[in-house]
């Protein structure tokens, strides 16, 4: 197992990977996954090829998620205006459209990510202020909890190596190359953000020009940095990390998707210990702590 932690470069890089080694494993919702195979490639080219890949990834991580916790898809059900109404659909599509895997009995919401080997976790202002506007409305009796599923692949460059190749061979590769997978709180990925802003700091960094859209990224480096010392990592991005509690696992043996089994991987999960202080105090100083996200929060409600 030592081989698959080969990506995290320090100078003992095995010293914060050891617990994995004889964590606990995962518990799942779903020990037999299906992907539909007739979301067919043929006849996308270019541009849309590349897009095409991309989402067909994405989907693979969008059912992972799911088979690991439960919870409803994006696109089977709307949120609605009101936790006591549920068959009215929601009032805010844009908002809707942000959504991965939504738990409704457990009032908590999943956002799938995938990153390829060497790439950053990307976090688009426009995404934050939609979840912002989740985190702090009332469509849930109790403040929901988002959490950021992150997905470290060994898929390298997905549109070379894979456009001529079959949707099968796409997801058996997926399921034998996923490194690790990062489980995060949507304080966390706030915070993430925050500190992008100081152009100093090793993990993260801002765009803000005309090409793309703004957004933060989360670093590789960061990423591998979370995976082996999550403590320390919190505290490098002005967290407490006495706020969270942490907790290594496995990913079990046995889990297959369409047949094939999924290769065990480490599994970091991070939860706010008060998740409803941290609501409270995002809610009332979100203004003065996160002028930029609150004001574009202001604009999509």
């Amino acid at each position: 197992m030592e081989k698959r932690f080969r990506f995290v470069r320090a100078e003992n890089p095995f010293k914060g990977l050891y617990d994995y080694l004889e964590a606990d494993e995962l518990r799942t919702s779903n020990r037999q996954i299906q992907y539909p195979l007739q979301l067919s490639l043929d006849g996308l080219e270019g541009s849309l090829l590349k897009y095409g890949l991309r989402v067909r990834l994405g989907y693979y991580f969008e059912l992972l998620t799911q088979g690991i916790y439960g919870g409803v898809l994006k696109g089977s059900r709307q949120l609605s205006n009101n936790h006591h109404e549920s068959d009215k659909p929601f009032n805010n599509n844009i908002l809707a459209s942000e959504l991965d895997v939504v738990f409704y009995e457990k009032s908590c919401l999943r956002e799938s990510k995938a990153v390829s080997p060497g790439e950053s976790l990307e976090i688009r202002d426009e995404q934050l202020a939609k979840y912002a506007c989740l985190q702090l409305g009332n469509y849930f009796e109790n403040p929901p909890k988002i959490i950021f599923e992150v997905f470290r692949h060994g898929v390298r460059r997905l549109v070379k190596n894979y456009k001529d190749k079959s949707l099968e061979e796409i997801v058996n590769a997926l399921s034998s190359s996923t490194r690790f997978m990062l489980s995060l709180p949507f304080s966390f990925i706030v915070a993430v953000h925050e500190k992008a802003k100081d152009h100093s700091f090793e993990h993260a960094s801002r765009y803000e020009g005309e090409k793309w859209e703004h957004h933060s990224k989360f670093f590789s480096s960061g990423l591998n940095a979370m995976l082996a010392y999550p403590e320390k990592t919190l505290s490098g991005f002005g967290l407490d990390p006495d706020n969270y509690n942490i907790l290594k696992l496995r990913f079990p043996r046995g889990i297959t998707m369409n047949k094939k089994e999924i290769s065990p991987f480490p599994v970091l999960l991070v939860r706010d210990k008060d998740h409803g202080k941290w609501v409270k105090n995002f809610r009332e100083r979100g203004h003065e702590l996160y002028p930029n996200l609150f004001r574009l929060k202001s604009q999509i409600e």
